[in-house]
């Protein structure tokens, strides 16, 4: 088509026919763009992006760029060309480096684990308490998947599904299905290995009656924590993490629906404390 319209909140869905959002500017804001084919030049118009790219347009060869208003000059449309916002708000040609940083199939929020390959682990080397508490909130998860949530991939349409999402105790991991896979993990470096294992990676911490998460700390009796992360051993895959200060305090989000959650959410039984975004560098927790 000569006229292309994007709109997103995330990067799992960034393309559309020449044009792709490579960044946003802050997550949690609905990101746009309109491209469109007029006059021997392509005009964009964009919102709350960082990056994106345009082409290859079929039959363009060389031609012009206008975006916000800014021109570029006999650009080889034939090719991909990518264009990354300065902090004065001036555009640049060229692709942004992105390591370290939100993007495609890795930038969140929390539905984003399953969309590809997903283990839910929950911990069982704690107590007797923790490892009962860790596996009925990891069959709470996917009980909920299969009977409440098959519309994650079906626009929010809710409904049924057959998908059976796989089990692993957290000790019976392979180093290849550790690397390999999003992976939740249900409960705390003292009752999951696998968090407890990645504990100093990763802006997550849990102290006595508090969580940590990035620069903030919340308490409560029963303060619990659901969040994504980047994996520290796989820039493609996730980790996700659900544990509280008490081996029950997860109880309380065995009903919360996997189609609408944000990159972390912050509760301590009924009650939310906040929930928000992480920033593009994946260390700064931002409130919604």
């Amino acid at each position: 088509p000569k006229h292309v319209s994007l709109t997103t909140y995330e990067l799992r869905h960034n393309r559309s026919y020449w044009v792709t959002i490579d960044q946003l500017e802050r997550y949690g804001r609905s990101a746009s763009i309109e491209a469109e084919q007029t006059g021997g030049q392509v005009v964009v118009k964009t919102g709350n992006i960082l990056a994106f790219s345009v082409g290859p347009i079929a039959g363009a060869k060389s031609g012009a760029v206008r975006i916000d208003g800014q021109a570029f000059q006999s650009l080889d449309l034939d090719k991909s060309c990518s264009f990354q916002r300065l902090a004065n708000g001036r555009w640049k040609t060229g692709a942004a480096d992105l390591s370290g940083q939100k993007r495609h199939g890795s930038s969140g929020p929390i539905t984003d684990i399953f969309f590809d390959n997903l283990i839910l682990v929950p911990g069982t080397v704690g107590t007797e308490e923790d490892t009962r508490f860790n596996g009925q909130a990891s069959i709470n998860t996917a009980n909920l998947f299969k009977q409440e949530n098959g519309g994650l991939h079906r626009g929010g349409i809710r409904g049924s599904n057959t998908v059976d999402l796989l089990f692993a105790k957290d000790v019976d991991l392979t180093e290849e299905q550790i690397r390999d896979n999003n992976l939740l993990l249900f409960g705390t470096p003292k009752s999951n290995a696998i968090i407890k294992r990645y504990q100093g990676k990763l802006p997550l911490a849990f102290e006595a009656g508090a969580i940590r998460l990035g620069d903030r700390t919340y308490s409560g009796e029963r303060v619990a924590v659901f969040a994504v992360l980047p994996h520290p051993d796989n820039s493609g895959r996730y980790l996700a993490v659900h544990g509280g200060v008490t081996p029950d305090a997860i109880t309380w989000g065995s009903h919360l629906s996997l189609q609408l959650l944000p990159d972390y959410l912050v509760y301590d039984r009924g009650k939310m404390l906040e929930w928000g975004f992480w920033d593009n560098t994946w260390k700064h927790p931002r409130r919604w």
